[in-house]
């Protein structure tokens, strides 16, 4: 059984994809904390399972359960690089909502 080929345009292509929804989900889910008053450890656990939580729900929808298919190295490429540009945008979202929310 022969690997399938993989085209470096549409790593790109999937890699951009995965990088708008995790930058779009961060801020929702960032206002969401800051909405629901987190604070401390409960608001970088919300953080945690969000960001697991849409990486699973891409990987059912958009990779069909099948994530090598669609990226070099999937669980890397899903879960550990945009985990800083996710917490930034979460993070700047959350204090904002918080404070909005507080004054």
């Amino acid at each position: 059984m022969d690997k399938p080929v993989k085209y470096a345009q549409s790593i790109q292509h999937n890699t951009k994809t995965l990088q708008y929804v995790h930058d779009f989900t961060s801020l929702i889910f960032g206002i969401s904390a800051g909405i629901l008053q987190l604070e401390s450890l409960n608001g970088f656990l919300f953080l945690f399972i969000s960001f697991a939580l849409v990486s699973s729900l891409f990987t059912i929808s958009h990779c069909q359960l099948q994530p090598s298919r669609y990226f070099e190295s999937p669980l890397k490429s899903l879960y550990v690089d945009d985990l800083a540009r996710y917490l930034t945008a979460f993070l700047m979202s959350w204090t904002l909502a918080y404070a909005l929310v507080q004054s």
